[in-house]
């Protein structure tokens, strides 16, 4: 009998995903739960010059109802492509790189071996799974349409299903099966709506994978038809800043298409725009939109694969951490005198410990100093700067990249703390495990159309310690560890200045909780396979948005807001 290997991914509020890989071809997982809480706006749709008459087909093997629900999705953006329903068995006489839709109602009793209350048991010898990986092997995009219940799973056998057309063998103890090693962002979601998981092969080795809705799936079809990596101008007006985790994968992969993990020699970049289908990465994720503006986000890493073993302390490094955020301020929020405030991020490294010393994670992050801002976090608190720059040195001999901030008028103040923090004894050395946290004042700055971001970054670099490693018997165990991204924006909306007494004022704010979780498998005394996962601590009252909570109100809870319009 194979080992049994468990990893254990923690979610938000009640949610746990438990994923159990178990011998041969079956494979476990935990139906999911969750409660979550917030409000919706619709992102909007951009149609480029795609034509409406457009002849690209959809492929349909699902109900008349899906049909007509994906028809209708197109129509209200003005396009009319083929929508084809077709059979399971007339999936390989569609033709290469085709667009494929498959229902998973219409392949659960193929695929699912048993269903009980509390675990999923999957037959991945099937032949479906045998069509997904010819499908995916051969250019096609491939979605699974699924409701809550089963979307982890059908996330999952998409992720199976490629790592099977790549030939990614994973070097994993299961000396009964064919193995593979992959990622999937596990992606919590509403459990009222039915989301769609589109997962197509970018070659050699890249892999695009998330949930798209099915309002948002047009936007999807008009980024293929444009061209992967090829989406025109759109994107964040005015400034245009650029996402640094934008420019870091350009200059990791020489300007490959976006993909979530990409891996070079012995180094892996593990990126989230993609993982959550954003149309232009280089302006990062449009987490929320509404009348007032915009609020954008991002996060990646950087993992060499290399194990260090010193004083009988086993370790790894993370060379990069980056993250990114950005409000768009609306001319409605401009013409009510709405006045950009705040942003806080952090990178939280202590949450990761708690989880640790919970026996969620069996692994947890350390920083060798307390206070390493302007060495290795960055940017440095200021008093005043009107912009600044952060460098990202990458791995395997890569030049160093350097991406700037620019204030859209005035200047910005740059605090930081790294609270809470826990000092730990590790091989007789003190060391850090704290939450790095930058706080950038704007002081009410105003401008229409403009976009007021930030960019962080820790190079310190943090290191993974993995407890009792062992050298000599390294495939005995695996490892996981986790950390938090951050991000929230805080504005004033409308403002309305009044003569000896307090203004009146509404405000708006937005935040995000991003958790890294990585896998490490060790492959000798010093090397290790790493996957990566970006989980959204989601909020699900804000349909077709990737916000944790959206907050607003006004200084005077009986003001009806005549003053402002929007």
């Amino acid at each position: 009998m194979a080992n049994i290997n468990t990893v254990k991914f923690l979610a938000p509020l009640f949610l746990i995903i438990l994923i159990t890989i178990i011998v041969l071809t079956n494979i476990s997982y935990r139906k999911v739960t969750q409660e979550v809480v917030s409000q919706g706006k619709s992102n909007s749709t951009i149609l480029g010059n795609i034509s409406a008459n457009s002849s690209l087909p959809v492929y349909v093997v699902g109900s008349q109802q899906l049909l007509k629900s994906i028809n209708n999705a197109f129509i209200s953006v003005g396009l009319s492509p083929p929508v084809m329903s077709i059979s399971i068995q007339q999936l390989q006489q569609t033709p290469n790189d085709s667009i494929i839709i498959v229902d998973w109602n219409y392949v659960n009793s193929s695929i699912v071996k048993s269903d009980s209350s509390n675990i999923i048991i999957l037959n991945l010898s099937s032949n479906i799974v045998n069509e997904l990986s010819m499908l995916i092997r051969r250019g096609d995009l491939v979605t699974i349409f699924a409701n809550a219940t089963y979307s982890k799973v059908a996330e999952f056998l998409l992720g199976y299903a490629w790592a099977r057309a790549s030939n990614e063998v994973a070097m994993i103890d299961f000396p009964d099966s064919n193995p593979y090693f992959f990622s999937i962002p596990l992606v919590p979601l509403n459990s009222q709506e039915a989301v769609l998981f589109v997962a197509k092969w970018v070659r050699p080795g890249g892999f695009i994978i998330g949930p798209v809705y099915l309002s948002q799936f047009p936007e999807f079809y008009i980024n293929l038809l444009l061209g992967l990596g090829q989406q025109g101008n759109a994107g964040i007006s005015g400034n245009d800043p650029l996402d640094p985790c934008y420019a870091a994968y350009e200059n990791f992969t020489s300007g490959n298409s976006p993909t979530a993990t990409a891996t070079k020699e012995n180094y892996t970049f593990f990126w989230a725009a993609p993982e959550f289908g954003s149309t232009f990465p280089q302006y990062g994720i449009p987490g929320y939109s509404d009348g007032n503006g915009t609020f954008y986000w991002d996060t990646c890493i950087e993992v060499p694969h290399g194990i260090y073993t010193s004083l009988s302390v086993s370790s790894m490094v993370i060379n990069n951490v980056i993250g990114y955020e950005s409000y768009l301020e609306s001319p409605t929020m401009y013409n009510n005198s709405g006045r950009e405030e705040q942003q806080t991020s952090a990178i939280d490294y202590y949450y990761g410990y708690q989880m640790y010393e919970k026996g969620n994670n069996n692994a947890f992050i350390i920083e060798p100093g307390g206070n390493l801002y302007g060495t290795s976090w960055f940017p440095a608190p200021t008093s005043e700067t009107s912009g600044y720059s952060i460098s990202i040195a990458l791995g395997s001999g890569l030049p160093t990249v350097s991406v700037g901030i620019t204030v859209p008028i005035g200047s910005e103040h740059i605090g930081g703390s790294a609270n809470p923090m826990k000092t730990i004894n590790v091989g007789g050395t003190m060391v850090y495990i704290d939450n790095i946290t930058w706080v950038f004042n704007f002081e009410g700055s105003s401008v229409s159309g403009k976009a007021f971001s930030n960019e962080f970054l820790d190079n310190t670099p943090p290191t993974i310690i993995l407890p009792n490693f062992s050298p000599t018997s390294y495939s005995i165990k695996n490892y996981s560890v986790t950390f938090n991204v951050d991000f929230s924006n805080y504005a004033l909306t409308c403002y309305i200045p009044r003569a000896r007494t307090t203004p009146l004022f509404t405000y708006e704010s937005i935040w995000t909780n991003v958790n890294w979780y990585l896998v490490i498998v060790p492959q000798s005394s010093s090397l290790a396979n790493v996957t990566g996962v970006t989980g959204l601590f989601l909020s699900s009252q804000w349909p077709n948005s990737y916000v944790s909570g959206v907050s607003s109100g006004s200084n005077y809870p009986d003001w009806n807001y005549s003053s402002c319009t929007g």
